[in-house]
């Protein structure tokens, strides 16, 4: 799968808890970055790889509805919502791949 092999032996709570927070940080680093460099995709496209892995990972959220309460709480759907807004496609169909599982 795309998670590294330790997150499938954390528990529920301590996954999602570093999903959540993995694509807060890496959407914070990414939006540095193009602020920092927007003429320059050269110099964010690191950040904006990052911030794609990162959601494609936290796909494992929806495998654990249990804690979507705790996902909620800790403002991954504002997250998302930012996220849709985004410039690259990659990170729009990933997020929006995401969104998905979480509410079929």
């Amino acid at each position: 799968g795309v998670a590294e092999d330790d997150d499938a032996n954390l528990d529920p709570v301590t996954l999602v808890k570093k999903l959540v927070a993995g694509v807060k940080a890496k959407m914070k680093e990414n939006i540095k970055k193009r602020d920092q460099h927007g003429d320059q995709p050269d110099k964010f496209m690191e950040s904006e790889l990052a911030l794609d892995e990162e959601i494609e990972k936290a796909t494992l959220i929806a495998v654990n509805p249990a804690e979507y309460e705790l996902a909620i709480k800790m403002g991954l759907v504002e997250t998302l919502m930012q996220l849709t807004m985004h410039e690259n496609n990659d990170i729009l169909c990933s997020t929006m791949t995401l969104l998905s599982e979480l509410t079929e």
